[in-house]
């Protein structure tokens, strides 16, 4: 199963420390593409300084391909979870067994409003319920609508208030990105980042779109 992160930077391996970032779809951590192509564009993204409407290049783009060589955890991480994720053992991570815990937003009614959700939480700062510790979070990208949401706070609490109807109701209006169908994994802890960094193919391939 093959991941992608598109950036401005050419390095040998991820970093937490690096990864300064917080509010975003699920918090702070390293994302990775199911698209090659969303992963292109979110790097054309980071190597230019914003116009006006336009993008203009000035740095150099370079994409890096993760190959999840480990067939149980790929099917894991393209699976439909339960709420509490699942849990899956790793042996020779960092020299150690360590279990990984995995969620998945998948696409029932249930899962959709949990996903719109915690991606407001994440987006806004606002930790309004206790959330669990994940190490790889996966799920839909949310569009660049959420952030007018996020921004106004007249809407965000309306939102966050509605029952579940209205929620859902919400989530595939202004939530799941109309566009394009594309899903993100979120690896969120120095193990998580370990075994992505022990599937990384080569070195970092630049580009130009």
């Amino acid at each position: 199963m093959y991941l992608y992160h598109g950036t401005d930077t050419k390095f040998d391996y991820f970093e937490l420390e690096a990864l300064k970032k917080n509010r975003l779809d699920f918090g702070r951590g390293l994302y990775l593409s199911f698209s090659e192509e969303h992963a292109k564009s979110a790097g054309k993204r980071k190597d230019s300084d914003r116009c006006g409407r336009h993008y203009i290049q000035n740095r150099q783009s370079y994409l890096y391909t993760v190959d999840i060589k480990y067939r149980e955890l790929a099917n894991l991480l393209t699976a439909t979870s339960p709420y509490d994720g699942f849990l899956h053992p790793m042996k020779d991570i960092l020299g150690k067994t360590y279990i990984f815990r995995i969620r998945v937003f998948g696409d029932s009614k249930e899962e959709i409003i949990d996903w719109a959700n915690f991606i407001l939480e994440n987006r806004s700062n606002n930790h309004l319920r206790k959330r669990e510790h994940f190490d790889f979070i996966v799920g839909p990208v949310a569009d660049h609508r959420i952030n007018s949401i996020i921004n106004e706070e007249f809407v965000l609490k309306p939102f966050l208030d509605k029952d579940d109807e209205g929620i859902y109701k919400l989530a595939q209006e202004k939530l799941l990105n109309s566009k394009y169908d594309f899903t993100q994994l979120c690896a969120t802890t120095e193990y998580a980042i370990a075994l992505i960094n022990n599937c990384l193919v080569g070195e970092g391939t630049p580009y130009v779109i």
